[in-house]
């Protein structure tokens, strides 16, 4: 198990695309690990939003979670987790009242823990069983790793968006000022011929302004 995770944190932590970051994670670890069903959820706006999964449910065409999001500290065993920033195994969903079943669900028992960057939860990893008290204190280890690890590539990938960003907004404010600079000195040209020019009409030297 320790193996496989270090081969997924190599995989993972090597790109820089939050999205591809999930998706590679949700199936690496269901292929390793044969869970029933996987998925991450993400914090936005006081909500766990789940953009990827994998399992028996992911792999129906067109399949979508409902609900796909979950308010934080309300809602579900995953809002519980993101709120408290601790983990939690379920042995059986049906007798803890935060759980909140998606449509189509067999899940049994549940293991859901936090994604932490910067002492701060963004998210959630969780995996869930179709048999009873199905997860223990390994597999709660394992996913706390993994989760880690997850927290350390997104954090990556979003430094590398950030840093895009700004040497974007450079590269535009160089470009501003080459042609700020540019038009400064044509205009100063024009400036320059026009006077000349009205000079030489003064003196009628018409000749000399067809020059200009």
């Amino acid at each position: 198990q320790f193996r496989v995770i270090t081969e997924v944190s190599q995989h993972i932590t090597s790109i820089l695309d939050i999205n591809e970051i999930l998706n590679q994670l949700v199936k690496l670890v269901q292929q390793t690990f044969s869970y029933y069903h996987i998925e991450i959820g993400l914090i936005e706006d006081n909500e766990v939003v789940y953009y990827v999964g994998a399992g028996e449910l992911w792999e129906k065409p067109g399949f979508q979670a409902h609900p796909d999001r979950l308010k934080v500290g309300k809602d579900g065993i995953t809002g519980w987790v993101s709120a408290s920033g601790k983990p939690l195994i379920v042995p059986d969903v049906s007798k803890d009242s935060r759980y909140v079943q998606i449509e189509g669900c067999r899940t049994q028992s549940e293991l859901a823990v936090p994604i932490i960057t910067n002492r701060q939860v963004i998210g959630v990893l969780d995996v869930e069983s179709d048999h009873l008290d199905d997860f223990d204190e390994t597999d709660l280890e394992v996913m706390l790793l993994l989760a880690n690890q997850a927290g350390i590539a997104i954090e990556n990938a979003r430094l590398y968006k950030n840093a895009k960003k700004v040497a974007a907004l450079e590269e535009r404010q160089r470009l501003a000022r080459e042609l700020h600079d540019s038009v400064t000195q044509s205009l100063y040209g024009i400036t320059l011929y026009s006077q000349a020019a009205a000079g030489h009409l003064a003196m009628e030297h018409y000749e000399q302004v067809d020059k200009y």
